[in-house]
């Protein structure tokens, strides 16, 4: 509180700090702007996780790795429940008053504890199940960071809010840095094991102590008598629920390949899967950190909304859609270049998964639920969804790894269409403005897939497996871009990013 400030002038102070109704005169230009600060940051995130794997992984034996992934299967589902979609809730309002976040913030606060102390209770547990004594303590220290993030969430979620990307990216890059070097200097002075659990405890803490600080919203007490609580809370609740349902579908097809066929098949498809879905979410996750916020202060605008939509929904599929297709004609060389000539049996799996890849290339349902206050029929969705993938890993895993990833891709396809269906019918959206958003880069990063793969063995010599890849991702690059140009309005597209290019630079300098 500033000297002489009054408790009343205070709460005034944050109910304006709460207003996002001037945050639409720019939107566009922060929005991207924003975007490329998240991507900036989630690369430099991965490059300092890699460097801090890179550097324990040669002072620690790969046992000590090994206790703290047994303890990730509790924390993974546990975060799934973390913040109860409140902090989403927060950023989705059009409108939301100090008391409404103060109460979300005492919620969050509670949720952390609660999460801590079931993640605590449950150590004994799973110390027992894997026969490892010293998974009660590392579980037990685990578990305060549930408790550590709880009073960081609200904060967080009001720099996302006010579409403060920077901030966020900020944020994000110095937490992990911080709790990355905690733990090799940890692993240095011979702590072992718990240098890695100091790594994930700092990096807990910087984040919400930097969301403090970077935000200056501070919580009061506040009462039962709340303002639209239960209907925050819900849609919270349904978030979480949807995610849960989410976290089932991606995770139950290792659980039975590994059950069914052992660890050499699941690491084999666990790989496929990782190097095949990890640039797509490297894209989809930081976007949608800016989408939704942007899209909620424009929900009650249906014609900005729509415009804002399709062109998020074009950058995206411009950028993952031809990711995606070079990955699967030139399989054998990026797994050989990745993972080298031992893992020659995860190339038919990886092609076998990238269908289901091209389909989750684009989100058009999850941000419409989202900025749209749909989160209900985002669950319903879900439960339609889980069980059908959940039938089709049942009925793929008899035939192995090859046959799970069939079965996921050819089901993800029929659900992708079904889900767009179903969530168009409850808003303004349309297929129409969904296909004119993306019928460019699908019918471009197809076709160029296609003659690419045609004649690739013609015109590529064979070479070294690295600069086999990088031929032919150049290769396929040029067609991807040269049928781009010609398909009908495409240059115009192309025009529109440059302007776009133009108007963010030109902000800089001023």
């Amino acid at each position: 509180m500033s000297a002489g400030e009054t408790t009343s002038e205070r709460i005034a102070r944050y109910e304006q700090y709460l207003s996002t109704s001037h945050l639409g005169k720019n939107l566009k230009r922060s929005s991207v702007r924003g975007g490329i600060a998240m991507v900036g940051a989630t690369t430099a995130t991965f490059i300092i996780g890699l460097a801090g794997t890179a550097v324990t992984a040669r002072l620690l034996p790969p046992r000590d790795f090994g206790l703290l992934a047994m303890v990730a299967t509790l924390t993974r589902l546990v975060e799934q429940f973390k913040d109860m979609g409140l902090a989403m809730a927060t950023v989705q309002r059009s409108q939301i008053t100090h008391q409404q976040v103060s109460y979300l913030f005492w919620v969050n606060t509670a949720i952390g504890v609660v999460a801590a102390l079931f993640t605590a209770l449950s150590a004994p547990l799973l110390a027992w199940f894997y026969g490892e004594p010293e998974l009660n303590l590392i579980t037990l220290a685990l578990a305060t960071a549930f408790a550590v993030s709880g009073i960081g969430v609200q904060h967080q979620a009001l720099l996302q809010r006010r579409l403060q990307y920077r901030s966020i990216a900020v944020l994000r890059v110095l937490a992990t840095g911080l709790g990355t070097a905690a733990g090799v200097l940890a692993a240095m002075g011979g702590w072992g094991y718990w240098s890695l659990v100091v790594m994930q405890l700092g990096t807990a803490a910087a984040q919400s102590a930097l969301g403090w600080l970077f935000s200056p919203w501070r919580p009061t007490w506040v009462g039962d008598d709340v303002p639209d609580k239960r209907s925050l809370v819900a849609f919270g609740g349904q978030i979480t629920a949807a995610r849960f349902l989410v976290f089932i579908t991606r995770n139950l097809d290792n659980v039975l390949i590994g059950k069914v066929w052992g660890d050499e098949a699941l690491g084999l498809y666990a790989k496929a899967y990782q190097i095949l879905m990890l640039p797509v979410q490297r894209l989809i996750n930081p976007l949608t950190s800016v989408v939704v916020p942007a899209l909620s202060r424009l929900q009650n605008d249906q014609r900005a909304y729509i415009s804002y939509y399709q062109k998020a929904l074009r950058t995206l599929s411009t950028l993952s859609m031809p990711v995606v297709v070079l990955c699967f004609i030139a399989a054998p060389e990026l797994i050989g270049v990745v993972l080298g000539e031992n893992w020659t049996g995860a190339v038919r799996i990886f092609q076998y998964l990238a269908p289901a890849a091209f389909a989750g290339s684009l989100n058009p349902t999850a941000w419409a639920w989202i900025s749209l206050d749909q989160a209900d029929r985002m669950l319903r969705w879900n439960m339609i969804a889980t069980p059908v993938n959940v039938a089709a890993f049942v009925v793929g895993v008899p035939f192995g790894p090859e046959g799970v990833a069939i079965a996921f891709s050819a089901v993800q396809l029929v659900l992708r269409y079904f889900s767009v269906w179903y969530c168009f019918r409850g808003n303004f959206l349309s297929m129409g403005v969904l296909m004119a958003a993306v019928w460019h880069p699908t019918v471009a990063a197809l076709a160029a897939g296609v003659l690419v793969w045609a004649s690739a063995s013609a015109l590529v010599p064979p070479l070294p497996l690295p600069l086999l890849f990088a031929l032919k991702g150049a290769y396929y690059t040029l067609v991807y871009l040269g049928i781009w140009l010609l398909l009908p309005g495409g240059a115009g597209a192309l025009r529109e990013t440059a302007l776009l290019v133009r108007e963010i630079r030109g902000k800089r300098k001023s």
